[in-house]
Order: C-alpha cells, then sequence, then structure tokens
C-alpha cells in the first residue's frame, strides 16, 4: 500500500467516512483526505463555539459563593 493509499484510509477511518468508491487518481485520493479531516475540524469548531456558552451557564451553577 503506497503512503496515498495509507493517508487516505487513515483519514475516511479517522473521519467516520466510509468511501463509497474507489478513487483512482492520487490528486483526488489526497483531496478527499484533507478535505474529510478539514470537515472533521470545522465540525468539532463549531460545536465548541456553540455550546460554549451553555458550558458557562453550567459551570456558574457548580460556583460556590465565599462568605464574607
Amino acid at each position: 500500500m503506497s503512503w496515498v493509499d495509507a493517508v487516505y484510509n487513515a483519514s475516511m477511518i479517522l473521519t467516520g467516512i466510509c468511501p463509497v468508491s474507489h478513487l483512482e487518481n492520487d490528486s483526488t485520493k489526497i483531496f478527499a483526505s484533507f478535505y474529510a479531516v478539514y470537515g472533521g475540524v470545522v465540525i468539532l469548531a463549531i460545536t465548541g463555539i456553540l455550546l460554549s456558552p451553555i458550558a458557562h451557564r453550567i459551570l456558574h451553577v457548580f460556583h460556590l459563593k465565599e462568605n464574607d
């Protein structure tokens, strides 16, 4: 297995995308690999940005007030 095929298979396994069709060119495999990893990073970033205010409010609920 060449390194291009290995990277392609690893990125598809990492992102949970099963390849539907076999890609013939190395350039398409490299593009699909980077696109899959980029898409996964974007989804994680957007989810973190959207859920951070909720997590912030939950942490405020658990905050204990100090006695003066």
